[in-house]
């Protein structure tokens, strides 16, 4: 019989991609809905909008659920953030000067979001990512496939990578022992994928690939 791991990916989950390539954006979003259908992915093309979006709603919405209790003398607590779980490309061109990934997580962090934030780049940037306030890094191109896409979520969500425990009982009809084989299966994916050349930054799903940059 299988012996599922202590800690399960949630059934809910909001997720903010924020990448200037809207064809990687609606590829990440495709793979999550295969991952945990339940899961609400939303997007946005720069830090800017990742900012008004993190911020401005979630005022709003603060403002909403605590004019009920304008009269108290005990203040509303913080509110909750909008997401779980937000992952933010480093370099997102455009005609005009826009945030970097590492600007648009201290922004985020300077207005209080609490939520998890996971950098992302082809480049080594992990460590200014860090230093910004962000939890993790990926090294681009990020997996596609749902198992290695499951495997790197949770190891985001919990730290740690995913474990399968599989336990085989055979009892022999001679002597009535019993042997027992535990088979460990552990798919440890690493929280960096850092592409060996040019061309594999510029991979995409068609189907049947691993990765998309």
């Amino acid at each position: 019989k299988q012996k599922q791991q202590q800690q399960q990916l949630p059934d809910q989950l909001s997720i903010l991609f924020v990448d200037d390539d809207a064809i990687l954006r609606k590829l990440f979003a495709r793979t999550i809905r295969k991952v945990r259908p339940s899961w609400s992915v939303k997007e946005a093309s720069n830090g800017e909008t990742a900012i008004r979006m993190c911020v401005e709603d979630n005022n709003n919405n603060n403002n909403e659920s605590s004019s009920s209790l304008s009269l108290s003398l005990v203040p509303p607590p913080p509110p909750p953030p909008l997401f779980d779980l937000i992952f933010v490309d480093q370099y997102m061109a455009s005609v005009e000067r826009q945030l970097l990934g590492t600007e648009t997580v201290r922004a985020l962090r300077s207005k209080n979001v609490t939520s998890k934030i996971c950098g992302l780049s082809a480049n080594d940037v992990e460590q200014a990512f860090l230093e910004a306030g962000a939890n993790h890094f990926l090294f681009k191109p990020f997996p596609c496939q749902p198992d290695a896409l499951e495997a790197e979520m949770y190891h985001i969500l919990f730290g740690t990578t995913t474990t399968t425990t599989t336990t085989t009982t055979t009892t022999t009809s001679s002597n009535k022992s019993t042997t027992t084989t535990t088979n460990h299966n552990n798919n440890n994916n690493s929280d960096t994928h850092n592409s060996s050349s040019e061309e594999e930054d510029m991979m995409t799903d068609n189907g049947d690939g691993n990765y998309f940059a």
